[in-house]
């Protein structure tokens, strides 16, 4: 759309600065889209081939959801983690937890329903801590699966 409109210019045809102006917040957006792409990959390819140490949940599902934002949005659907202030940590390899994260992201994304908003909620208890997924709308029954 930049060359249509250097050509236009070109041509004599005025510059229309409302163009431009959503020309330009339309390209930074996509700037800004990129690169939290690439951050976000760098931060996950960090985490590849570590050996069992101790992992900030918040981290990690974090993360997993902004990676597998673009695949919520091919869904019709929207990412909303609900973290907790505080640091929950576990002793895991982190790979292996990055990936039951996303595998389980991928799966509620399924069963959401009509839902537009899921939101993967990081709930701490006493030694220990759960990923809850909510709402999940389109799920197997437990007592028929059996």
């Amino acid at each position: 759309m930049l060359e249509d409109l250097a050509r236009g210019a070109e041509k004599g045809i005025p510059l229309d600065p409302g163009k431009l102006k959503d020309l330009s917040a339309r390209v930074k957006k996509q700037v800004q889209r990129a690169n939290d792409i690439v951050v976000n990959m760098r931060r996950f390819a960090g985490s590849i081939e570590r050996p069992a140490q101790k992992v900030d949940l918040i981290e990690s599902l974090d993360l997993m959801c902004a990676l597998s934002a673009r695949s919520a949005a091919l869904l019709g659907k929207q990412l909303a983690p609900e973290l907790p202030s505080e640091s929950v940590e576990i002793f895991t390899v982190p790979t292996l937890l990055n990936q039951a994260i996303w595998m389980c992201i991928e799966d509620a994304l399924q069963a959401a329903g009509e839902s537009p908003i899921l939101a993967p909620a990081l709930e701490p208890g006493r030694g220990s801590a759960k990923i809850i997924f909510k709402p999940l709308k389109n799920l197997p029954d437990a007592a028929g699966a059996m």
